[in-house]
């Protein structure tokens, strides 16, 4: 059987004319560039040091604390947790208002959460230490009841997930076994033990009608239960990694694993067999991208339409059918950027869609993109038009400064990156700039290299030549480039 398997992990492709794509659909940025984002239905919480910002349908919520983190469901039930001084707080929002800031728990370092229809939610959290892992869920009417689920060393992130009756799960490894515990409106909580485990979390998916997917990721294979029933091996694997599961009232469902650099997953139709794993991320990684201990992010709509979204050299995702066809991936983030892991959830309407934090290397600013499942849309393949103006010659001083000035344009919105190194390949660059124009803008670069670490390389290399190298991309990732090889004249 393991055989078996082993041969079928196949890529498969979309065979409809009318595939699903995932196209740009940025969220509306931010007051000030943040650190991390999360999102849920009409939620996105964009976070960043000792603050943050929360929008729901657009509109600003307020809310006390730092990192926001938020989750909703489908009927508008949602919470947005924050973290204050040694406390965890939230805001839960029933019958589409939000209701007073509670306190919900005590210090934490770590806290995940979920919601369900009907006004219930649920927040599960690691102490300062990862010492005690602890679960407050809030019934409708506002009740708050909390549980320690554990007290050792070093404990692991959880998993939490609940549904429209307030059943609610938490999942953890530890002393590698899988433990989860089930609670019914917050009370009478049973703990059980699954089979031994190598991977440091499990997955969880909870549907709003009672189903609950568990897998992890055992030493060479990725196993689940669903419902709690008799564990499963739906792969054998060489290192998996993190399993993100996802589940329907109906009983599709999905896992998406990391494995040997590569993306895979495993579907099922309701009351059907669990498919053979698709390799979804397209030809295989090089080390250093996806590999064992990758973030990997699913999402799966009602229709059963689903994105798995990983971080590989760009933000990657995948579109399919549980129990059908993958359509190949896309990469999603700009190539002149650097990507933070995505998140894969669905939007007000159910429908997947994937956001990511884009870092600039020369100011270590964030800024959030994001993209859309839509039917049937042909995809930009046609490069920006980049205009730009480089000098034939640098001028550069004996302590090995230099400056000068490049003018850039786009006929589109497009990231720009200009960067200054030595044309004979020898050494490091010596500068960068970066930044983003709006469709038919323009900007003048200037570079000059910093006097504490470039400009000594400058001094220290003495090149003859440098290279000037433009690119600019679109938001398809679509690159257009300009270069020069420019003299060095020495004064």
């Amino acid at each position: 059987m393991r055989v078996a398997l082993a041969t079928a992990l196949t890529l498969v492709l979309a065979a409809s004319a009318r595939a699903d794509v995932l196209v740009p659909a940025d969220p509306a940025p931010p007051a000030r560039p943040p650190a991390g984002v999360s999102a849920a239905r009409d939620l996105i919480a964009f976070g960043r040091s000792g603050s943050g910002d929360v929008f729901a349908s657009g509109r600003r919520v307020r809310f006390a604390g730092e990192a926001p983190q938020v989750a909703a469901a489908a009927d508008g039930t949602a919470i947005v947790v924050t973290r204050y001084a040694r406390s965890v707080l939230a805001r839960v929002r029933r019958g589409g208002r939000f209701g007073k800031t509670v306190r919900v728990g005590g210090a934490a370092r770590l806290v995940r959460l979920a919601a369900a229809p009907g006004g219930w939610t649920a927040v599960a959290w690691l102490d300062g230490l990862a010492r005690r892992l602890s679960v407050a869920v809030v019934d409708p009417k506002g009740h708050v009841r909390r549980t320690v689920l554990e007290r050792a060393r070093d404990i692991p992130p959880p998993a939490i997930g609940i549904d429209g009756s307030g059943h609610t799960t938490v999942a953890w490894t530890r002393n590698g076994t899988v433990r989860f515990a089930r609670g019914d409106a917050g009370k009478r909580w049973t703990q059980s033990r699954l089979t031994a485990s190598a991977a440091p979390e499990a997955g969880l998916a909870v549907a709003p009608g009672g189903h609950w997917l568990l897998a992890w990721a055992a030493r060479d294979r990725v196993r689940a239960t669903l419902d709690g029933g008799p564990p499963q091996t739906l792969a054998p694997g060489r290192a998996p990694g993190t399993p993100a599961p996802a589940v329907n009232d109906d009983g599709t469902a999905l896992v998406a694993y990391p494995d040997d650099f590569q993306v895979f997953a495993v579907d099922r139709v309701a009351n059907g067999p669990w498919t053979l794993p698709h390799r979804i991320s397209g030809d295989p990684q090089p080390r250093g991208g996806t590999g064992a201990d990758s973030t990997v992010s699913s999402a799966l709509a009602a229709d059963g339409r689903a994105v798995v979204a990983w971080p590989a050299e760009r933000t990657t995702a995948a579109s399919g059918r549980a129990g059908g066809a993958w359509a190949a991936a896309q990469a999603l983030s700009s190539p002149l950027r650097i990507a933070d892991p995505p998140l894969a959830a669905l939007d007000a309407a159910g429908v997947p869609f994937v956001l990511w934090v884009e870092i600039t290397q020369s100011t270590l600013e964030g800024r959030v993109h994001g993209a859309r499942l839509v039917p049937d849309v042909p995809l930009d393949t046609t490069p920006p038009k980049l205009t730009a103006k480089l000098p034939d010659r640098v001028d550069v001083a004996r302590n090995g400064a230099f400056a000068f000035r490049v003018p850039v344009a786009c006929d589109e919105a497009c990231d720009v990156r200009v960067d200054v190194y030595n044309a004979n390949g020898e050494g490091g660059g010596y500068e960068l700039r970066e930044l983003s124009l709006p469709a038919g803008g323009s900007a003048t670069v200037r570079l000059s290299p910093s006097p504490y670490d470039e400009r000594t390389e400058v001094r220290l290399e003495r090149p003859k030549r440098m290279q000037i190298l433009v690119r600019a991309a679109d938001r398809a990732g679509n690159v257009a480039s300009a270069s020069v090889t420019a003299r060095v004249q020495r004064r």
